[in-house]
């Protein structure tokens, strides 16, 4: 035997009691409208949580002990509802995966030719040939140290010297030809114009063999193959050996002078 109370409301929502020996407790209904509603019941058995439909027949209730402290939430009105472990009092979260730990990479530390060479590229010109000049009396057959060297002191004016370090690099290593000064030396477009202009007319003065190398080395950089191997023509004639000469042409030009003769 139970007795209980209903208390109206104007929202739609009725509360009761109970005290019967099986199941005490209390039970709690909201009316959501187009004839459902949902409600719960809590005993000293357990608890209920369900939907009701309508007339008040129950639908899809699910029966839970007091110990287990689930929870269900209902996420729409007349939508089945599920259960959330998270509101149980017992959840424990799974743990984030952690990170590996950092492992120490080795760094190498740059060479000097590679500190040089960033001095030419932020255009600290007066560093990078103190720097570049002590690496080649250790290091005299260094052409790319050479090179870079050739490169500042035509920055910085000295044509004569300057020449003469780039044309003693390309003839002892036409492979260089390959490497980009723009790449490698970070030399801007307008630069290479620059210098090629001025190595030219310096060139046509005074018509030495490196002076000549210099300037077809320069042109062969902006992209005037032809022009670049006339000028080798002209440093033959000014005192270049054809072995050398054949050589810088094959690395200028290597599909059209695989097998041609330097003109005399």
């Amino acid at each position: 035997m139970s007795s209980g109370v209903s208390l109206p409301t104007t929202s739609g929502v009725s509360l009761g009691g109970g005290n019967g020996a099986a199941n005490s407790g209390f039970q709690v209904r909201f009316n959501l409208g187009l004839g459902s509603s949902v409600g719960g019941m809590s005993g000293m058995n357990g608890s209920r949580i369900g939907e009701v439909g309508q007339g008040g027949g129950l639908v899809n209730w699910q029966r839970y002990s007091n110990d287990s402290c689930t929870a269900r939430r209902v996420i729409n009105a007349g939508e089945a509802s599920y259960a959330d472990p998270s509101l149980s009092t017992y959840f424990t979260p799974t743990p984030e995966p952690s990170e590996p730990a950092a492992t120490d990479v080795p760094v190498t530390p740059p060479t000097d030719l590679e500190r040089a060479l960033e001095n030419v590229r932020a255009r600290r010109f007066t560093v990078a040939a103190s720097d570049l000049r002590k690496i080649l009396k250790t290091t005299p057959d260094d052409y790319e140290g050479l090179r870079a060297l050739g490169i500042v002191e035509l920055f910085t004016n000295q044509l004569r010297s300057g020449t003469d370090s780039i044309s003693r690099a390309y003839l002892a290593d036409p492979s260089l030809v390959d490497q980009s000064l723009i790449e490698k030396l970070g030399l801007r477009e307008a630069d290479v114009r620059d210098l090629s202009g001025r190595v030219v007319g310096y060139a046509n003065r005074y018509q030495s063999v490196p002076s000549l190398v210099t300037a077809a080395v320069l042109l062969h950089e902006r992209d005037r193959a032809d022009t670049a191997v006339k000028m080798i023509e002209r440093a033959v004639k000014a005192g270049l050996s054809t072995d050398q000469a054949e050589l810088l042409m094959r690395a200028i030009k290597p599909a059209q002078h695989a097998t041609a003769s330097v003109k005399k």
